[in-house]
């Protein structure tokens, strides 16, 4: 129940992702791309308060527990770069778009066996032109993105990992 409660509170406008950590004491590192300029807030533990404010390269929960963690951003955050990284078995599933002004998708979650996605809203890529290989590995991802607009979109380009 205080899960739901503790959603509710989220605003419509984050962008809204769910982890796994395994053990005690493990980082979970939200990856980017250095092609980008960042100026982002995280909230690493769903309460609404944003920890860490005027984040501008990866940023970092940590969490006591092994389990299943929610993450909030809110800001500028131009495109998360999953690309096989570390963490691409870590991310479970985006759990809301918000109205996050994406500037690229290549290779977002590239890699992230693990990923659903339950969000019921449709990510802003009214200035992407990139989304290659956004969902490539992505073999549990689940979503009907017919309702997305690509138009802007000039390389859509799906290699195997």
């Amino acid at each position: 129940m205080l899960f739901f409660m503790q959603n509710a509170l989220a605003d419509a406008t984050w962008f809204i992702t769910k982890w796994r950590t395994t053990t005690a004491n493990e980082n979970i590192i939200i990856p980017i791309s250095s092609s980008y300029t960042y100026n982002y807030d995280i909230d690493c533990d769903n309460d609404v308060t944003f920890e860490q404010t005027g984040v501008t390269g990866n940023g970092t929960c940590t969490y006591a527990s092994a389990g299943e963690h929610i993450i909030n951003i809110k800001g500028d955050f131009p495109a998360i770069y999953i690309n096989n990284s570390s963490m691409k078995d870590k991310i479970l599933d985006v759990m809301q778009w918000g109205n996050i002004a994406w500037q690229s998708m290549k290779r977002a979650f590239a890699g992230a066996s693990n990923l659903q996605v339950s969000a019921t809203d449709s990510p802003n890529l009214s200035s992407v032109t990139d989304i290659s290989n956004m969902f490539s590995g992505a073999s549990s991802f689940n979503q009907d993105i017919s309702s997305w607009d690509v138009s802007k979109v000039i390389n859509m380009e799906i290699t195997r990992l």
